[in-house]
């Protein structure tokens, strides 16, 4: 079969099966939703004021804004809260590409049965998802240090272009970290379907 055809092959069957899928989205996909909810509605204006600080380091020494450094407490549970959601959101990947196999194997699909397969890999799970934020956090800060190459240079010989040196550095430190994390979430979501799905360990998946 072409492209064409697979995705054809594809839409037809979640079409067909919409509920089913459905439901095993919504079982992770809803609490999630609702735990972030209620801390983004606590929060906001320290997260605001946190993810301010993270796209521009370099008004850290400059501006005393409150932000979730300020409390560990809250820092602790808006940290809790993303885990809660990457795991949650992992096991739902899981159960999904669990569905569609038995889809594809001509099995109908049966909500305690995916979940079923993606619990059974549970250590699996865990794992992929914590190399998935291992890296994201070793390509942030990798791009901190590179941001703040060409900020510390600039300022070193006062060039007028300082503010223009300064913007390209952040605009360049976004694309590169938005790359990155697009790049992690793909090869974390094969890990994913890859270990659940053939039963393989984290490390063979992530290999792949």
């Amino acid at each position: 079969m072409d492209l064409g055809q697979i995705f054809e092959r594809a839409v037809a069957l979640y079409r067909r099966n919409f509920r089913a899928l459905l439901a095993i989205a919504a079982a992770s996909i809803v609490p999630v939703s609702l735990v972030q909810y209620l801390v983004l509605v606590r929060e906001q204006p320290q997260i605001e004021a946190t993810l301010e600080v993270l796209a521009h380091p370099e008004r850290l020494q400059t501006q005393h804004t409150a932000t979730l450094f300020n409390s560990p407490l809250m820092l602790a549970v808006v940290l809790a809260s993303a885990l809660f959601g990457y795991y949650m959101l992992a096991f739902a990947v899981g159960a999904f590409a669990a569905a569609v196999a038995r889809l594809y194997s001509g099995a109908a699909i049966r909500f305690a049965e995916a979940y079923e397969a993606v619990l059974r890999r549970w250590p699996a799970v865990i794992a992929i998802v914590g190399l998935a934020i291992l890296a994201l956090v070793a390509a942030y800060t990798f791009a901190i240090v590179l941001l703040a190459i060409p900020i510390l240079s600039a300022a070193a010989v006062a060039t007028k272009s300082f503010s223009v040196i300064v913007a390209f550095a952040v605009t360049a430190m976004v694309f590169a970290i938005a790359f990155a994390l697009l790049c992690i979430l793909a090869v974390a979501a094969c890990a994913l379907c890859t270990a659940v799905v053939e039963g393989t360990s984290a490390t063979w998946a992530t290999r792949l």
